[in-house]
């Protein structure tokens, strides 16, 4: 089994990757726009190649309502998208992507219980939304594992694409980008102004609830 996956140096630089998969007869790309000091990177990705399977990950790191001692300064959304991509790299390749996920979830809470995470306290988990795909060459099959607004995109040779994924996120997002314009054109502010609002902000909480 071969991990596609370079280790991460600074989370303040512009990471690209591109590797050729010879064995495969493909190339892989990847890149993430890193965080800065002040707050690293709560993204990650992966891949991991392993006799003629080629699987993807994509995992976004959620924000928590509340930040767990035990980790410090880290944010949970950092956290979750971390250990998911380093467990990710030792999955069983011959699963299917749904078990995958429902595996990594299993490992995260049990993590999670062990910095005095809570299930009767949802707000205390850390959490991530992701992609995962599975490539079979052998078999030219795809498939996919999906929770939440990430997305996985398919580009046809005959320049056509279609999102395969679904967001689930999308009816809340665009309540909460409703009502940032709407109080940005009432108070004639910026949108990033009208972010900053205690109404916004106490919306965010019910959204997340």
């Amino acid at each position: 089994m071969k991990t596609v996956q370079l280790k991460k140096t600074k989370d303040s630089n512009f990471e690209y990757i591109s590797e050729k998969l010879d064995s495969l007869g493909v190339d892989v790309s990847t890149c993430t726009v890193a965080g800065v000091d002040e707050k690293p990177n709560e993204d990650a990705f992966v891949g991991v190649v392993d006799d003629g399977l080629l699987w993807l990950g994509v995992i976004d790191g959620t924000t928590s309502l509340k930040q767990l001692e035990k980790l410090k300064r880290v944010s949970g959304a950092r956290f979750s998208s971390h250990f998911l991509a380093e467990k990710f790299s030792m999955i069983n390749t011959r699963e299917q992507p749904g078990n995958v996920l429902l595996n990594l979830n299993k490992k995260l809470l049990k993590e999670t219980i062990k910095l005095a995470g809570k299930l009767e306290d949802t707000h205390s988990l850390p959490a991530s939304v992701g992609t995962l795909i599975k490539l079979d060459f052998s078999q030219r099959t795809i498939n996919m594992a999906h929770a939440g607004d990430t997305y996985c995109v398919i580009y046809y040779k005959n320049g056509d694409s279609e999102v395969i994924s679904d967001d689930r996120n999308k009816k809340f997002d665009d309540e909460m980008f409703s009502l940032i314009k709407q109080i940005a054109q009432k108070e004639k502010i910026t949108n990033r102004e009208a972010r900053q609002r205690e109404e916004v902000k106490e919306a965010l909480v019910g959204m997340y609830i």
